[in-house]
Parts: C-alpha cells; structure tokens; sequence
C-alpha cells in the first residue's frame, strides 16, 4: 500500500452535539412565527412601537404590543448578514465571526472581587477593574474584554461609562458592554469613536459590541429598545441576551437556532456556581464551555467570574484561560496531510527511534502539544521537591508576571481627559 503524499489537510472534529433535530428546529420557528403574529412582543418605549407600527407591524397601544406578521420576519431575516468582523484599536481584524469560528470574552457585572493577594472577598473597587482588563488584554486566547466587575467606588450613575473608559484605556482587544441609557450608549459610541479615529472609523472597523439583556423573550424593557435604536442608527452590533439556568443545554439550542437563521451566536458558558476555587469550580467551567464549544457557539462569554456570576477574580480569569486553551486544542482537531503523517522521517529515524532530536519534532511539538501555563504536568517526587506548590499559589505567580509585564496601549497623552469630558458633557 503506497502512503499519501498530497497537501491537502483534514481536522478529525467531534461529533456535533445536536440536542434539537431538523424538525425540532422547524418547529421552533414555525411556533415563534405564530408567536409574534398572534402574542405579539411587549415593549416599554413608545419610539420603538412607532418604527415597528411603521415597518409593518400591528400595534395595540393599550398593552403597547407589537404583533409583528410573518411576511414581515421573512423579510428582515432576508437581509441578515451572517458574517461580524471584530477589530482591535490598532485597526486589526481580531475576531471574524462566521458558522466555524469560535472565541472566548470575559463576563460581568460582578459586585464582589475574591483578591488574589489577600484571599479576601470584598466590594470591586476600579483598581480590581483595571488589573482584570490588564490580564485579559495579556492572554492570547481571550478575544473578547466584557467588563467583569462594577466597581463600588465609581459614581453608579455612571458605571458603565467608566466601565468603558477603563476598558478603552487599559486594552485594544474589541470590547463588549452595556448601556444604561440611551444618552449613555450615544456617549460610549462617541467614546469608542475617539479612541478608533472618527465615526467613519468604527463603522468600518467594529470595536464595540451592546450588550442587551431582556429578562423575558417576550418583553423589551425601555432602556434596551433604546439602545437598540441608538446602536443601529449608527451601524454599532449589539448582542440580545436571556437569561437561563440550563446554561449548558440552553447554549447548545441556541448555536443550533443560530446556525438555522444565519446569525452569529454567543453566550453566557464558562461559569460556575462554586463560591471559591476548588473541584467544583474545575468541573462545572469545564461542562459549561465544552458542550457548548462542541455545539459551535460563536462567543462565548463568562471567563473570569464565579459564585453564580457574583464574584470577579483575576485567578479565575487565568485558571478559565487555559480551559479555553484545552477545549480550542481539543476542537482544532489532528492534521492529517504528508507533512504531518512524515513518512520520509518514520523511514530516516525509525531504524535507530531517534523522533526526538529531529528537525521535523522541532518544528511542531509546540502545536501539537498543548504546553500549560497553570496546570501541573510533573512527576510526584518533583513537585515534592518544589514545595508542593497548589493551583492557585502558581496561578497567583502567572498574575504576578502578567501584570509586571503589561504594556499599556499606545494613545495619545489626551485621551484620558478626551473620555472624561464625553462622560462629564
């Protein structure tokens, strides 16, 4: 039997983890067509049932219900772009999001911190916020910064644009927040537009996603329809989310739902109820972000928090990093071309075993193996000899190190005071 020479390359994948068959997905969609036709969706801003009542949709203005036709949802999911491209404030493309492509954000809003260097949980103060976004902008596997923490010492008023102000001076990765209001979220745009160059700029070049969350399907509360208005008039994504318990189940129905419409999708994953770092921390963000990942979201979000969402902690954040690390090895899958099935060196090396030493070896033990950063891979009597070292005593050194290493983003002396006075105007 001859061996294969040809350049192509294929990845053995996982099975897909399809919770919801074709005709579960058709089913879905054909209720939620009904749905809006007959329920109708409940929204809480006048301006918004307006443009609605003007694209098409019925309006019962006594429960301010839009019941939007089915002719009309077949229209506007005509028009959906199935492709977001994402760019840091350099102007470089960091994030494509398409059907295959899969990244890992950070998550908030936590109001307690577990500090890393007193091991005390107490309220998030900037200073937490900031060396968080220093170690999210450090880690090269967290694509997406979502502000972890809201800080107790900032105006709350105002939390979400210093929020974002210290996300757009401490990072250049693409950044994901909320909006209180609608004169906030014009404020962040304008936030974003001077830290990427002009308003021209960031509708080329994507740098900030909303973030809308609705506690019903079926409602959108005033604050959200006006940030959705406020981002779509000036061409800024935003991402819709719901809050669920099957977090993992949930996320897997929503790739799925996502992939049939041709949208994005993203989600809360990677998260634990755990109140401290221990096993149950390990195995429930592992559960959490694998199945999803299997399933093929886009997004997902939730590195850094625990304790049910409450708790900020830079370790988390290192410790979730490298699960993200392990499930992207996991998916990249083996390579099987002739480069990596290396008959010529099997048949130079295999009389004398001598792979190790090898060029080709040099070459791609790196990739092929995954090298951790916390994890410890030594032998008993080595990590007797080196203190006995535990997880988190190494994950408080890899903080360390990151934050003596941080390099802030090259911005001109004035931005500070440029940010401060769109939040203060």
């Amino acid at each position: 039997m001859g061996h294969p020479r040809g350049g192509s390359t294929s990845r053995l994948r996982l099975y897909n983890l399809d919770r919801l068959s074709d005709e579960d997905i058709l089913k879905i969609h054909a209720t939620s067509l009904e749905i809006m036709e007959k329920l109708g969706i409940h929204i809480q801003d006048k301006e918004a049932l307006k443009t609605f009542e003007k694209a098409g949709a019925k309006i019962d203005w006594d429960s301010d219900r839009a019941l939007i036709p089915t002719y009309l949802v077949n229209e506007m999911m005509n028009q959906f772009n199935p492709y977001l491209s994402l760019y840091n404030t350099d102007g470089k493309r960091t994030v494509t999001l398409m059907e295959d492509s899969q990244y890992f954000a950070s998550i908030g809003y936590a109001n307690f911190v577990l500090d890393w260097r007193t091991g005390e949980t107490r309220d998030v103060c900037s200073r937490d916020l900031e060396d968080i976004v220093k170690l999210c902008e450090s880690m090269d596997s967290l694509d997406v910064v979502h502000p972890p923490g809201q800080p107790a010492d900032d105006p709350p008023e105002l939390g979400d644009l210093y929020q974002a102000k210290t996300m757009l001076l401490t990072t250049r990765k693409p950044i994901h927040t909320h909006a209180y209001t609608e004169k906030h979220a014009e404020k962040l745009i304008a936030m974003n537009t001077a830290v990427m160059g002009g308003m021209d700029e960031l509708r080329k070049k994507p740098h900030l996603i909303f973030n809308i969350n609705t506690f019903s399907p079926l409602a959108m509360r005033k604050d959200a329809a006006e940030v959705i208005r406020t981002a779509a008039k000036n061409g800024v994504p935003f991402l819709v989310t719901v809050a669920t318990p099957e977090f993992a189940l949930m996320r897997i129905a929503i790739s799925q739902l996502a992939k049939f419409y041709h949208l994005p999708s993203a989600g809360g994953a990677l998260l634990a109820d755990s109140n401290t770092i221990d096993a149950q921390y390990g195995w429930e963000k592992f559960m959490t972000a694998f199945l999803p990942s299997i399933a093929g979201l886009n997004i997902i979000f939730g590195m850094g928090l625990l304790s049910q969402m409450n708790v900020m902690s830079c370790e988390a954040l290192v410790m979730d990093v490298e699960i993200a690390q392990i499930i992207k090895r996991i998916q990249a899958g083996i390579t099987v071309d002739s480069e990596h099935l290396a008959f010529d060196i099997i048949a130079q090396e295999f009389a004398k075993s001598g792979f190790l030493d090898n060029p080709h070896t040099y070459k791609h033990f790196r990739k092929e193996h995954f090298i951790p950063s916390v994890s410890d891979r030594s032998m008993l009597a080595t990590w007797q000899e080196n203190g006995k070292r535990e997880v988190r005593i190494r994950v408080r050194e890899v903080i360390q190190e990151r934050l003596d290493a941080y390099q802030k983003p090259r911005q001109p002396d004035s931005l500070e005071q440029t940010l401060e006075d769109i939040i203060q105007k």
